[in-house]
């Protein structure tokens, strides 16, 4: 699926990947306004990493959102090692409130869902392996994640509306 996406062919779906707009965090962004995922004449496409986040056992929901979005998130901009990889970073955060017509969870899975678009899973691979990742980011990812029972993936956007 990925690496026809990445050889500049449609994704399995038949579809090149549709604009979608960046909320600038890293200078790196900046290329990319009003740029589609997929562009048949540049070769640009990209590839979301998707984490499903848990807090660390034994931080309240507070603290966790607060060293997630004024801690760890500038800490990540701030090591352009592995930032430079970086084209987008999105922090969900997940909120108590509930939509009536849905049936209560019977528990929150997720405090939270990050989101970093890549050019390429190769360039996926190399942030992760960057030296000052491995020596700053992770690290302090320990500090609030319950990192065995988060789920990370990566996924294709594919726009529907």
């Amino acid at each position: 699926m990925l690496s026809a996406l990445n050889a500049g062919e449609p994704s399995r779906f038949g579809v090149f990947v549709q604009p979608f707009f960046f909320r600038l965090t890293f200078p790196a962004f900046r290329p990319y306004i009003g740029r589609t995922a997929k562009d048949k004449n540049e070769g640009l496409s990209m590839v979301k990493l998707v984490g499903c986040l848990r807090r660390k056992p034994g931080m309240s929901t507070e603290e966790f959102h607060r060293y997630w979005k004024d801690v760890h998130g500038p800490l990540v901009q701030s090591v352009t090692e592995f930032s430079r990889y970086v084209r987008k970073y999105e922090q969900g955060h997940s909120v108590p409130d509930r939509v009536s017509s849905f049936p209560p969870p019977a528990f929150t899975p997720f405090d939270g869902i990050a989101e970093l678009w890549f050019d390429s899973v190769a360039d996926i691979g190399k942030a992760f392996a960057e030296p000052r990742y491995l020596e700053i980011i992770r690290p302090d990812e320990l500090k609030f994640l319950d990192l065995p029972n988060c789920t990370i993936f990566v996924v294709e956007e594919v726009a529907i509306h």
